[in-house]
């Protein structure tokens, strides 16, 4: 047997034919006495040089936009909640109105409703961008494939 080779996965040596068949299941055909090379034996997932670039720009932009967005949520929660303490506290010095009024307690409840946005202002920011970019990256791939087919 020549080295370096493996044969396929539940074959033999001298088991098979070289005639193809239809795989169970799938419709696809496959080859059942095929030789492979020991470091094909397994499938191997490759990554083009984009691919590679766009991973790793999304591994960044992912730890970055989190962060972002957990300190943009943290923000907006820490101004809105000074929005609603602010017209809370004016309605408590109004004198029209005191403590006990309907229009109070209504600020009050608003004010107690605001909870920050830290996590998800970060899940937004962080995750919603990427698949985005994928799509239009892989649709820009297409478009110069397709245009460079055409000049052909």
């Amino acid at each position: 047997m020549i080295t370096g080779l493996q044969r396929a996965p539940g074959r033999a040596e001298g088991q098979g034919t070289s005639e193809s068949a239809v795989s169970q299941g799938t419709g696809r055909r496959v080859d059942r006495n095929v030789v492979v090379p020991k470091d094909r034996a397994y499938m191997h997932f490759r990554l083009n040089a984009w691919q590679r670039t766009g991973l790793a720009v999304s591994l960044l932009w992912l730890l970055g936009g989190a962060y972002l967005g957990y300190v943009l949520g943290d923000q907006w929660g820490e101004s809105a909640h000074e929005d609603a303490s602010s017209r809370l506290y004016q309605c408590l010095n109004n004198e029209n109105f005191g403590s006990g009024s309907e229009e109070c307690e209504q600020r009050e409840r608003e004010m107690n409703r605001i909870r920050p946005h830290h996590w998800q202002s970060a899940a937004l920011v962080g995750l919603g961008p990427i698949p985005v970019a994928w799509l239009g990256a892989y649709g820009m791939a297409a478009i110069v494939r397709r245009i460079r087919q055409r000049t052909r």
